[in-house]
């Protein structure tokens, strides 16, 4: 220490630990398939770093998202981490994987390496299907004599070799390995074992067992069976009923069966409609004799007729024929609302109706007859029976007329109201079958004030159509006049001419004093107090349903003063509108203000 009689020497240590990572893990070789039930040794090692680290075993099973950690405790062993852990493998661990994880505070990372494990597991439960459908009704079937049926025996998710048998009675007539698929180790919901082709023949056995074994090598054992009875129909049906019957009096019918195996059930009704058969369409003028289905296609302004069939009813059906037309389409579908349906008068000489005795009831016919237009293309033509009996149970049959036309332009009228210099749009729609091609739309503008052939037009640029609009773009004065929207198929043409009138904005070209009077300047006037002026205003617009006010704004005194209005041309349409005050000026008048306001449809513009 300095200004000491001695020296003294002052150490420091510092220790350096150098960090390094932990070696990658590797895990002992594991057999390729477990069995359910057996152990599973999973060991993983690695080189231990500074520090040591540690090494977790995680699992995620094929049906978990996450990661779950099964161990984490290790040891050093031999001079590397060592994790050993043993697991009993249920059948949810087939296609498992076992990560084993090493990290420490040098890695950013842990080092991982996974394995996947496949389990061998026999099915839980297994099923008889006959033709597809499964058996459910007590392990009892019936079936004819001489008849053929497919028996499937299928079972739930397994993952296992398995031997399958079928048995009749205690006679082995079929056998068969079900193998799973080793290449992906998939499982699936459920699985169709083996085939059995059985043809029952009632001479030989008249309620045999038919049974599906099924086992595998390591002692499973597990079957189902079915037990097939002869159906037989019934011998004789017979009704016995009164020989009168009175009214408001109770009647007793009996029903009898003979011979029948199982049991029918028997049920007392009267028939609703039972079927109503799609509707026949026919195309008159052009060839009466072709009935035709639902997706025919019709020329405009032929004459259809459309036949609907029912068939079992009793009391006699009733027939109500609709029109469901298009609120929008495209040519290939179309947009309807069921809620507004036009009702179609029935011919009553095509309504018919007979006796049928394989449908216990009455069949019947209705028939309608209309001309086609182009609004009945993509149209839904319905038909509706009942019977009074049954009012609630309606059946229903529809067909989709497709009917030829050339384009046909809805949603225009005849005289459109633009305002000058803006882009205005007009819903359009334009029906066409077939369907209309890009290009074949298009606007003209009439130079000629007659439409008519050999009219001079030419193809507009401010009015243009595009995707069921109509636009009017930037507009003047000069582009009023007659327009035509034109739009072409393979069937023709189809139009609409409508006249375009441009509003100019509100404006107000002169307000003068008239009479004895003289002026400073063009908005002070000196007037005689004894003598009555004038005031005038001259407006240069289009005024719709309004006049002009001119106001005092000293006082609260308003008039309301008619207007009168001339129109002329010069290239361009103009309306002049002239409205005229005439004030008693006397001294209570010295030094107020008349202001003159014009309206229109448009706005309102103030003027001094």
């Amino acid at each position: 220490t300095p200004g000491a009689r001695g020296s003294a020497v002052v150490q420091y240590k510092t220790v350096l630990t150098v960090l390094k990572r932990v070696g990658a893990p590797q895990i002992a070789k594991l057999s390729s398939d477990y069995r359910a039930g057996s152990r599973l040794e999973l060991a993983c090692t690695a080189l231990p770093g500074i520090p040591s680290g540690q090494l977790l075993w995680k699992r995620k099973r094929r049906d978990e998202l996450d990661w779950s950690i099964v161990s984490a405790t290790h040891q050093l062993l031999d001079g590397k981490l060592t994790n050993i852990v043993g697991l009993t493998v249920e059948p949810r661990d087939h296609l498992a994987e076992f990560q084993c994880e090493a990290s420490n505070v040098a890695m950013e990372t842990p080092e991982t390496v996974a394995v996947q494990v496949n389990v061998n597991f026999p099915p839980a439960a297994l099923f008889i299907y006959r033709d597809d459908q499964l058996v459910s009704n007590a392990n009892q079937i019936y079936i004819r004599d001489g008849e053929t049926a497919l028996f499937q025996c299928r079972s739930g998710p397994h993952y296992d070799n398995l031997l399958v048998a079928w048995y009749i009675d205690q006679a082995k007539v079929w056998q068969n390995v079900a193998l799973p698929d080793r290449t992906s180790g998939r499982l699936l919901e459920q699985y169709t074992l083996s085939n059995y082709t059985f043809v029952y023949s009632a001479r030989q056995n008249r309620q045999p067992t038919i049974r599906c074994r099924v086992t595998n090598h390591f002692g499973y054992r597990q079957e189902i069976s079915l037990r097939l009875q002869e159906h037989v129909p019934p011998r004789a049906l017979i009704l016995t009923a009164p020989n009168r019957i009175m009214a408001n009096k109770f009647a007793e019918f009996i029903c009898t069966c003979e011979g029948a195996t199982p049991p029918p059930e028997i049920s007392w009704h009267l028939v609703p409609p039972v079927k109503l058969e799609p509707i026949t369409l026919k195309n008159l003028p052009v060839n009466p004799e072709s009935a035709t289905t639902s997706a025919a296609e019709f020329a405009e302004n032929d004459e259809l007729r459309a036949v609907c069939q029912g068939t079992g009813s009793n009391p006699k059906m009733t027939f109500t024929w609709q029109l469901s037309y298009c609120l929008r389409d495209d040519g290939l579908s179309c947009m309807r609302s069921d809620t507004e349906l036009e009702q179609l008068k029935p011919d009553q000489s095509g309504l018919k109706h007979w006796p049928s005795v394989e449908h216990k009831g009455f069949d019947g016919q209705s028939l309608v007859q209309f001309r086609l237009t182009a609004r009945h293309n993509l149209a839904q033509l319905i038909c509706k029976a009942s019977n009074p009996q049954y009012p609630a149970i309606v059946l229903k049959s529809m067909a989709t007329l497709r009917v030829r036309h050339r384009p046909v332009i809805y949603g225009l009228g005849r005289e459109m109201s633009i305002m000058q210099n803006s882009l205005e749009g007009r819903s359009v729609t334009i029906r066409a079958n077939p369907r209309l091609t890009p290009g074949s739309v298009c606007v003209y503008r009439h130079l000629a004030t007659t439409i008519g052939v050999g009219s001079d037009r030419k193809v507009s640029d401010k009015v243009r159509y595009a995707d069921g609009t109509l636009f009017f773009e930037n507009l003047t004065t000069k582009d009023a006049g007659r327009y035509s929207l034109e739009a072409s198929n393979q069937l023709g043409l189809g139009s609409h001419n409508f006249d375009v009138t441009v509003r100019t904005p509100l404006r107000i070209a002169r307000l003068a004093v008239q009479g004895e009077s003289a002026h400073l300047d063009e908005r002070t006037y000196f007037i005689n107090n004894r003598h009555s002026s004038v005031w005038s205003a001259k407006i240069e617009a289009k005024i719709i349903g309004s006049s002009i006010v001119l106001t005092s704004s000293g006082s609260s005194a308003q008039w309301k003063i008619p207007v009168r209005r001339r129109q002329f041309r010069s290239g361009r349409e103009v309306f002049e509108t002239v409205s005229t005050l005439r004030l008693g000026c006397h001294e209570h008048l010295d030094g107020y203000t008349v202001a003159c306001w014009g309206a229109d449809a448009d706005g309102t513009e103030l003027v001094r």
